[in-house]
């Protein structure tokens, strides 16, 4: 199943679950989902605009792949450091993640997951889903994290465990997730100005963001 960074962005961005009724993250989600399927429609060749130290730049060919490879590594980075803070194993974390609804069934099962609310979806092109929240054990957490892998959590690839998002809790508390925004964010600028430097397919662009923000955590 494939769905755009865009809606990874939308899981982070909306992190702040205890201030946010269900009905609104689901709408976030779908949206995001929805927001795949435009962008990979209208853009043919894949190309991303970031900025860095001011300037703005356009990522093409082996400079965008390096792009998202880095967006996912980081990714993988930072919900490895929140699951890090998690102290008890036993402990039930609450998680959201997002799925096709026959994938989504096996994964409940085999991580013994308690659903709190599941809103249906439509993937493209017309494949049945979900967007789930529930709660899984601190170690059944950790033991997903631990094995993701950076094609888990690219676009093109996206499984439903790269598509799991933490809610702020007693374990984890938002100040945690504020904190690993702030690694993830330089390790996002570092990696930028890596490829820049050594990457072809690269162009100097209008710039689409806000300073030093290339990507939605």
């Amino acid at each position: 199943m494939l769905y755009d960074k865009r809606c990874v962005g939308a899981l982070i961005a909306v992190v702040s679950f205890t201030r946010l009724g269900v009905p609104i993250i689901a709408s976030l989600l779908v949206g995001g989902i929805v927001s795949f399927i435009i962008v990979f429609n209208s853009y043919p060749e894949k190309h991303e605009n970031v900025q860095v130290n001011g300037k703005c730049f356009e990522l093409k060919g082996t400079a965008h792949n390096g792009y998202n490879e880095l967006v996912a590594q980081s990714k993988k980075n930072y919900i490895k450091i929140l699951a890090s803070k998690i102290t008890s194993p036993h402990t039930m974390i609450p998680i959201t993640f997002t799925g096709q609804n026959t994938e989504i069934n096996e994964f409940v099962n085999k991580n013994e997951i308690a659903i709190t609310s599941k809103q249906n979806v439509i993937f493209y092109p017309n494949i049945n889903g979900s967007v789930v929240i529930g709660n899984i054990s601190g170690s059944m957490l950790s033991t997903i994290i631990n094995n993701l892998t950076i094609n888990d959590l690219l676009a093109s690839s996206k499984s439903i465990e790269g598509s799991i998002s933490i809610i702020p809790n007693t374990q984890i508390p938002q100040q945690e997730f504020d904190k690993a925004s702030v690694v993830q964010k330089q390790l996002v600028q570092d990696g930028l100005k890596e490829i820049i430097k050594n990457s072809s397919g690269i162009s100097q662009a209008e710039c689409r963001y806000q300073p030093d923000q290339p990507v939605s955590p």
